[in-house]
């Protein structure tokens, strides 16, 4: 699965990797659209098979989801094993491979097998995950809850680098002072939540100050976007760059009709990163 990980770096986008999470007998209601949504949010869903559980002993940094309704449960009913064999060796393999946490998840009502997983610190959910606003629900909550708790770095948004090559020029409208200044840069990476701004020529940042507004211009795909207030929450001198946050939801920041093109866009990236890395 290592090679998952190099193919994404290697399109040389996405330089911070986003959360792994593997997911043995993901439903089949589980679509294309939904992977996207969390991909955007900085988690990444690969489907795993239950016979190559033991391929994961090489990884790192994981999150593991089990469907007992397939992994245990299938084609017999949880009064077919009492003492649940199956549920133990299936414990014993996952202990051996190491994930950050197991998530294991299920429609069937079986204490004993509950007890089982509980005892081995497994989180148990009796819930449908086939039902896809509930497992995107459980897997943000579930998973940032396991990163916050580990002290692991979160973010609220996957980020896209631009590369020299794919410049992207942006017009930063600078308020500071009361003045208004246009300083032209290119974009240096993006997400939904933000992006960085590196300038052109002299250094302009001392024309910025914290949590100053900005109003950013730029063409992406054919598109215009702009957003009339973005926060200024990092500044770099010595890079000549700065780091601004605007909520893609608030009207005041970004408008309906620049919001849903530039979602549209990043959307069509991550789209088309995920069918390079998992073809």
């Amino acid at each position: 699965m290592k090679h998952l990980e190099a193919k994404l770096k290697s399109i040389g986008r996405i330089h911070v990797m986003p959360r792994k999470v593997f997911w043995v007998g993901m439903p089949e209601s589980f679509k294309e659209k939904d992977k996207i949504e969390l991909f955007q949010k900085d988690i990444w869903i690969i489907r795993h098979l239950l016979e190559n559980l033991m391929e994961l002993e090489a990884e790192s940094e994981f999150t593991l989801f089990i469907n007992l309704d397939s992994a245990l449960f299938a084609g017999r009913s949880s009064l077919s094993i009492p003492e649940g064999p199956l549920a133990v060796k299936l414990i014993h393999n996952i202990s051996k491979i190491k994930p950050l946490h197991t998530i294991v998840h299920t429609t069937h009502i079986s204490p004993k097998i509950k007890e089982l997983f509980t005892k081995a610190s497994f989180t148990y959910v009796e819930r449908n995950l086939h039902d896809t606003t509930a497992a995107i629900a459980t897997i943000l909550k579930t998973v940032n809850f396991i990163y916050e708790k580990t002290n692991r770095t979160t973010r609220a948004f996957l980020r896209i680098e631009i590369s020299e090559n794919d410049k992207i020029p942006v017009k930063c409208l600078a308020t500071a002072g009361g003045r208004n200044t246009v300083v032209d840069g290119h974009i240096g990476d993006l997400s939904l939540n933000g992006m960085q701004v590196k300038f052109t020529g002299d250094n302009k940042t001392s024309l910025f100050s914290l949590k100053d507004f900005a109003e950013l211009t730029f063409f992406i795909d054919h598109h215009q976007i702009k957003i009339q207030k973005a926060l200024v929450a990092r500044i770099d001198p010595a890079g000549n760059s700065i780091g601004l946050y605007f909520d893609i939801h608030n009207e005041k920041m970004v408008k309906t009709i620049y919001a849903r093109h530039f979602t549209d866009i990043l959307y069509q990236m991550l789209k088309e990163f995920l069918a390079t890395v998992e073809k």
